[in-house]
């Protein structure tokens, strides 16, 4: 089981979205205002 070596190895901005994903509140919030900088570039829709 390697998930918790590729969660480690995720970069921030990937960790953002996968608690976004998750429903965490204050980082949805976070990332809402990192969605707005040209350089969040991980799991683009």
């Amino acid at each position: 089981d390697n998930k918790g070596f590729s969660l480690i190895a995720a970069p921030s901005e990937c960790m953002l979205r996968i608690g976004k994903e998750a429903g965490n509140e204050i980082i949805a919030n976070y990332l809402a205002k990192a969605e707005n900088n040209s350089n969040v570039s991980c799991f683009v829709k």
